[in-house]
């Protein structure tokens, strides 16, 4: 996935002020030409970048292209209203300022329910996928999101290292009792996040934390303990039923 410019909008913002500028000197000045200068690039820069992260479901549950194009529609409407002025008076004034200082809000709103560049990068964040029984503490499904090893998993036996992730969850659990299921473990660079259903356990470690695999994990389970319900709460140590999960994983990870 390409990374937007993180001063694509600065750089625009301020080649348009210097073209200004010089136009301002030699008593060049027009209208249209200074929203062309000023407001195409913005939008361009604007849209650029939010195509960026149109991929990441945390940006898809807040639109913010719908935000952004409503509050640009209202700004620039505000402008149509001094025809107006002659026949409302100051009125049409006052409904000016007010669509710009809401258009100018909206489009702020939207630039701000973009998540950090960094959230570009969860995909190579993912390293392994544990889906744990809840009782038994059985390794159901494991998946190995790098097709290279890392060092410091190669040699763990994958259904050990699942059980016994598990049951630490279960440990902590019971010692933490008032406070719930932990979410996650830190140790070192890797982030182990978890999340709990009626009869499994996710369990993703990557090498950081990105709040967009967090919420496809949850997606997940939530998928997860609802097409598989009756194999969940009846399991009796076969793993059959599970061996297509990877179908799944790749619908809501890859």
């Amino acid at each position: 996935m390409k990374k937007p410019h993180p001063f694509l909008l600065t750089i625009i913002t301020l080649i348009g002020f210097i073209v200004y500028i010089i136009l301002g000197i030699f008593g060049f000045y027009d209208v249209f030409i200074t929203l062309s200068i000023i407001l195409i690039p913005y939008i361009i820069a604007s849209q650029e970048i939010m195509n960026n992260f149109k991929n990441l479901e945390i940006v898809r549950r807040v639109n913010p292209d719908r935000w952004f194009y409503l509050g640009l529609a209202l700004t620039g409407s505000s402008n149509g209203l001094i025809g107006l002025y002659f026949m409302f008076g100051s009125w049409i004034l006052l409904l000016k300022y007010i669509l710009i200082m809401l258009g100018s809000s909206l489009m702020v709103y939207a630039w701000k329910s973009l998540p950090n560049l960094s959230e570009l990068d969860w995909m190579r964040k993912m390293e392994k996928l544990y889906i744990i029984h809840k009782d038994t503490s059985t390794l159901l499904f494991q998946y190995q999101f790098r097709t290279e090893k890392s060092d410091d998993l190669e040699d763990v036996d994958s259904d050990l290292a699942g059980s016994a992730i598990g049951g630490i969850d279960m440990l902590l659990s019971e010692i933490l009792a008032n406070s719930g299921h932990i979410k996650e473990i830190e140790h070192g660079d890797k982030k182990i996040n978890f999340v709990h259903g009626d009869f499994a356990i996710s369990i993703l470690i990557g090498n950081g934390s990105s709040n967009e695999f967090k919420y496809r994990l949850e997606v997940f389970h939530l998928t997860l303990e609802k097409l598989y319900s009756s194999e969940l709460a009846n399991f009796n140590g076969a793993l059959a039923p599970f061996t297509d999960l990877e179908s799944l994983v790749r619908k809501y990870f890859l």
